[in-house]
């Protein structure tokens, strides 16, 4: 080995033939440029082979957990990359390629909406009774139904339904007033919130209506008992 070659064998290290395992020489070897790196070989025969099969798939990395797309089912146009509502329905999005971390999710979110109606069924049946107590004739003249007592239980019973287990209602018709795409929610969070706010003003400052609006006992409608029905339903 003379020449160029000669000084090229004597700079480069050996090589390995990745279709035979020959040890070759890279300065008179055979060698094709592939994905960046230069593949030695001992002969054209070697060379023709490796230039024929299909390069070697590099596996792609896993997708991140934003590259998940969501979508609502009632608009399919709706598409994000994060989990979220709907702008138009307010519909909790769901993810288009169902995987492993997206069903813990949805059962997550199941097993939060099953408690908060759970507590709201509770706390609202009495509320119901004591507010539908005045049209059974058994307790039509029971005083302390009509009384401040009932109201103040009334009260006090409505609120975290209302504020907790509601709290998810008023959050999307905020949304839907924002966005001005109106919706189901957009109709719950008025209702609901009207009732309420209607029972607490008539509740603590009962002299603000007419004595037309007012009972024979100086006090005002309340309708703690829709609100809280209305959340649970």
């Amino acid at each position: 080995m003379t020449g160029t070659g000669a000084v090229e064998a004597a700079v480069l290290p050996m090589a390995i033939d990745p279709i035979c395992g020959m040890t070759v020489a890279p300065g008179s070897a055979k060698h094709v440029e592939r994905d960046g790196k230069t593949f030695y070989f001992c002969s054209e025969g070697c060379q023709a082979k490796f230039l024929g099969q299909a390069p070697v798939p590099v596996p792609e990395p896993a997708a991140e957990a934003g590259a998940t797309i969501y979508t609502c089912p009632m608009h399919p146009e709706v598409q994000q990359d994060h989990p979220g509502d709907c702008p138009k329905c307010g519909m909790r999005l769901e993810p288009k390629t169902a995987t492993a971390g997206s069903d813990a999710a949805e059962a997550a979110e199941l097993a939060g909406m099953e408690m908060r109606f759970r507590v709201a069924a509770v706390l609202t049946l009495p509320v119901f009774i004591l507010a539908m107590a005045h049209m059974l004739p058994a307790s039509s003249n029971e005083p302390w139904l009509n009384g401040a007592a009932s109201r103040w239980i009334q009260f006090l019973l409505t609120v975290p339904v209302v504020g907790w287990a509601g709290w998810p209602f008023f959050e999307r018709g905020w949304r839907s007033v924002v966005t001005r795409q109106l919706n189901m929610f957009t109709l719950i969070a008025i209702g609901v919130g009207a009732a309420f706010l209607f029972s607490v003003v008539s509740l603590l400052i009962p002299g603000l209506f007419p004595a037309s609006m007012r009972t024979h006992h100086e006090q005002a409608p309340i309708y703690f008992e829709a609100a809280a029905v209305i959340i649970v339903l």
